[in-house]
């Protein structure tokens, strides 16, 4: 299933071992950098793969750079392949995320996946993850009762893990973890990831070996940089350099020169890429929001009922939530601020940006039949080197999913994701008058 420019003459077993890795890399900084080296140095393989999210990210967001800077700063500072997580799967729940990250891991014949937690912890981490996938009697009646009351399913569900690991004190089994900390381990961003990988390990019966290593330095969601960095301390400063007065697009070369404090924060192939593309942010989806928006309410006659039902045809909106959001839609304020105006205790921020995004991205439960079941539809090679080659060579007589190089041969199954490049492409044109190439002119990037 291969291309034919991927081969070459080895024809031997596979012999190499590959590490994945699941990243959004928005952008790639020091932090992935230790990510990417302590992966190889604890699992001794020889190809490291990132999957890495498009255009368009979990928290329902567009990336500040465009994916194929992203993955070109990937390669050149040591991913040997790099794999782009389709978008239905990029833009999805952390469960979802997760779910296809590791099934298109698994499609690649990978032997390990290595993440980053707070706890540093793996067996806290898996145990965690065999009771959701296996459901106890007794935390499934509390997940109930807590739903019952209103509560967001992620906040019900944590709750109901953590009195149910609090009381049959699975943590205590697990290196003598202390059963008070059950609360912080089972809330902290990358821990709660970490366990939907490996719950999608445990419900596949993939061959995949997790590990984990404890993350250091500035938390998930602080702006704060300390010690090593996270991507959205990374972004907020960046983007709060290019938003200051004193700062402009050069209009020869549309580029930003990245001030010494941050450039310092990124790899030397991301600092030079991330300025060939000013950043893209999520108001400025604003005018494209409203315009669909007002389509819907245009098509459906202004009846809310039947707005409801619309909305509701879009992946992970309910008809309560479509109501929700047609009675929040003014269609005069910034996106951020609607979204923030639907939030509520049941409907958390994040979920409501990554609705908007299937709005806009035209995202419906139609697609989901198409991304469902154990193997993913395709794997869509964004970047490579030699040994990446190598690699890709070496599982092709066992890979039963189409490796895709070429856009304009499978864009039948690339249908999703190119409409996807072609709204974030849109968004850079409107905002700074940038063309980026289409997905059927860009090429794969290779490093020899």
């Amino acid at each position: 299933m291969i291309p034919p420019e991927l081969e070459n003459a080895c024809g031997m077993e596979i012999i190499m071992k590959s590490v994945g890795l699941i990243t959004e890399y928005n952008p790639l900084h020091t932090g992935h950098i230790y990510h990417m080296q302590k992966a190889k140095e604890i699992t001794g393989a020889d190809c490291c793969i990132a999957v890495m999210s498009g255009n368009f990210v979990q928290r329902g967001e567009p990336a500040i750079v465009n994916k194929y800077l992203r993955c070109a700063a990937a390669i050149d500072a040591g991913v040997n392949l790099c794999i782009e997580l389709p978008s239905f799967y990029a833009v999805s729940s952390a469960e979802g995320f997760a779910d296809g990250a590791v099934r298109l891991l698994n499609s690649l014949m990978c032997d390990y996946v290595v993440f980053g937690s707070e706890c540093g912890n793996i067996d806290i981490l898996y145990n965690a993850a065999d009771i959701l996938v296996n459901e106890p009697a007794a935390y499934r009646d509390e997940l109930k009762r807590l739903l019952s009351k209103g509560n967001s399913f992620p906040a019900s569900r944590q709750s109901a893990l953590v009195k149910y690991m609090t009381e049959y004190e699975t943590l205590q089994k697990s290196n003598n973890a202390p059963v008070e900390n059950i609360t912080n381990t089972l809330s902290s961003p990358n821990n709660t990831l970490g366990i939907e990988y490996i719950k999608s390990i445990i419900k596949h019966s993939f061959n995949i070996k997790p590990f984990t290593i404890k993350r250091e330095g500035t938390g998930y969601n602080e702006n704060v940089i300390n010690g090593l960095p996270s991507a959205s301390a990374i972004r907020t400063q960046y983007c709060s350099y290019i938003n200051s007065e004193s700062t402009c697009i050069n209009n020869n070369s549309k580029k930003f020169t990245l001030p010494s404090d941050l450039s310092s924060l990124l790899p030397g192939s991301m600092a030079e890429r991330i300025n060939e593309q000013p950043p893209i942010l999520l108001d400025d989806m604003t005018a494209l929001f409203n315009y669909k928006m007002s389509g819907l309410f245009n098509k459906c006659l202004y009846d809310k009922i039947s707005i409801a039902k619309e909305l509701s045809s879009y992946m992970d909106i309910s008809i309560e939530l479509g109501n929700r959001m047609a009675d929040c839609f003014k269609g005069n304020e910034p996106l951020s601020s609607y979204c923030m105006n639907v939030k509520s205790r049941q409907y958390t921020y994040s979920r409501i940006c990554r609705c908007v995004l299937h709005i806009i991205l035209n995202i419906t439960k139609i697609n989901a039949a198409h991304y469902s079941g154990e193997n993913v539809p395709y794997i869509r090679i964004l970047g490579f080197d030699t040994t990446g080659q190598k690699y890709l060579s070496e599982i092709k007589k066992k890979c039963s999913t189409q490796i895709i190089t070429k856009t304009a041969d499978y864009k039948d199954m690339l249908v999703d994701d190119i409409y996807c490049t072609s709204i974030y492409n849109q968004l850079v044109y409107n905002k700074y008058n940038m063309i980026i190439k289409d997905e059927f002119r860009q090429p794969v990037y290779r490093k020899n």
